[in-house]
């Protein structure tokens, strides 16, 4: 509403829920369950199907109204799960559900390297962060090298501009 200052969610959607992060037993978990139907298969496949018809949380006003209390269930239900075993139970069922990664396991992951996000520069043991854009008709050969050394340029620099 105009003249209303927003206020800091977190990771909480203020229009939808479940629709945020959740703690499993090896790490948390980012669900997205808003609608009707998307709620429903998502408490049918974590075997709460009851929750879906419980007054409390049936219809988005609901949910939204009782979220505190719909956080709770959903713990529960997700509890003794692990994170990689949650997001292939709901990424099967078609609930949008993926794995939140520490900043290691990220830079790590297989996505990150299929895209070179992460890249090693020859002769060190330094990583650098690869370009976040690919583009099919651009050879971006990933290969980095170091900088030149300290004075490694200097006799042809003074060579060049008549210095020696």
């Amino acid at each position: 509403a105009a003249g209303i200052e927003p206020q800091r969610a977190g990771n909480l959607n203020p229009l939808a829920t479940p629709f945020e992060i959740y703690e499993v037993d090896d790490g948390a978990v980012a669900i997205c369950a808003p609608t009707d139907s998307g709620f429903a298969a998502f408490v049918e496949l974590l075997g709460r199907p009851e929750l879906a018809s419980d007054e409390r949380f049936a219809g988005v006003a609901p949910r939204l109204a009782n979220r505190d209390a719909l956080r709770a269930e959903l713990e529960s239900a997700l509890a003794g799960r692990t994170r990689d075993a949650v997001v292939e139970l709901l990424q099967r069922g078609g609930v949008p559900a993926g794995s939140v990664r520490s900043v290691p396991e990220a830079l790590e992951s297989a996505q990150a390297n299929a895209r070179r996000m992460v890249l090693d520069v020859e002769g060190t043991r330094l990583r650098i962060p690869g370009h976040p854009l690919h583009l099919s008709s651009v050879d971006d050969d990933p290969t980095r090298t170091r900088a030149a050394g300290l004075g490694a340029h200097t006799e042809a620099l003074r060579a060049e501009f008549g210095f020696g």
